[in-house]
């Protein structure tokens, strides 16, 4: 059940992707165990250093996803705040020095105010959180809903439940699969509203050319007709790209197409075509009411 579920995504997606698609459909299709699987792990977390050439090493971290992502958050946060036409370090390096920072010296360098926290968000179904655990998604998805890490995938509903009423730096979204949904505004307004915005993130997770695993918080949103030529405002005419591959989609011969299941075909100016799946196959217009307004 398992192969079928995932195999005709293989000759499609990238290994990154298909392998997120793969963990996604395996935790639905063993939701009923995931809080139990998840306990047993965490009892195995730990950290150990790893000796490199060169004068080098890595020291890893094996903890809850929600923890383990929180600390990259942070790092990454702060990594980019340090930024600057005077700063000679990459990101990638940037990363490093403040963890380094924070373990050795809990701060970073001078600056205190580097230790707030960055959001982490997590999308929790309502009816999950109201104790309705045999709730269906689409037949696509291939189980229970179940809520979700952004930049992890599925993870058990007595976490998502914590950090659903945990402190502020947590940002708790809430999903019902037969509400209404802002889901375009067409012709009327260029800029997209918040709760498509949220929508599109929901729905994408990552930037949307095939390969790309930047997560959509850190990417623009991109009018695929454009607005200039009479592209609309709506959920089949967006998508987020971050901005490398945005400006390759807008000056390079690259065309995109939105099919019907939320899929997006890239049609290269070589001719080749390839697939982008969605994060989260979510209800359309076809299937919402929604408030264009």
């Amino acid at each position: 059940e398992f192969e079928q579920a995932v195999l005709p995504s293989a000759s499609q997606l990238t290994f990154s992707k298909f392998d997120q698609k793969a963990r996604m459909v395996r935790e639905r299709m063993d939701a009923a165990t995931i809080a139990e699987r998840h306990q047993k792990s965490l009892a195995d977390r730990e950290t150990w250093f790893e000796p490199g050439r060169d004068g080098m090493g890595w020291t890893h971290l094996y903890h809850s996803a929600t923890v383990a992502l929180a600390a990259h958050n942070r790092a990454d946060s702060i990594a980019r705040d340090l930024q600057g036409p005077n700063e000679e370090r990459t990101l990638t390096q940037l990363r490093a020095d403040v963890m380094a920072d924070l373990l050795l010296e809990g701060v970073v360098g001078d600056r205190p105010e580097f230790g707030i926290r960055p959001s982490v968000v997590v999308t929790v179904p309502v009816l999950a959180m109201l104790g309705h655990s045999a709730h269906k998604n689409s037949a696509a998805n291939g189980g229970p809903d179940l809520p979700i890490l952004e930049g992890y995938g599925p993870i058990d509903i007595e976490t998502a439940t914590k950090l659903a009423g945990a402190a502020k730096s947590w940002l708790r979204v809430l999903t019902h699969p037969e509400t209404g949904a802002t889901l375009s505004v067409g012709r009327d307004k260029y800029k997209v509203p918040a709760a498509l915005r949220a929508f599109l993130q929901r729905r994408d997770g990552t930037c949307r050319k095939p390969g790309c695993n930047r997560p959509a918080a850190r990417c623009d949103i991109d009018h695929t007709q454009e607005w200039q030529n009479g592209g609309q405002t709506a959920h089949d005419n967006l998508a987020h790209l971050c901005p490398m591959h945005h400006d390759e989609k807008h000056h390079t011969g690259v065309t995109i197409t939105h099919l019907p299941n939320g899929d997006l075909e890239w049609t290269l100016p070589s001719g080749h075509t390839y697939i982008s799946e969605p994060a989260n196959r979510l209800p359309t217009i076809h299937d919402l009411g929604f408030d264009a307004a």
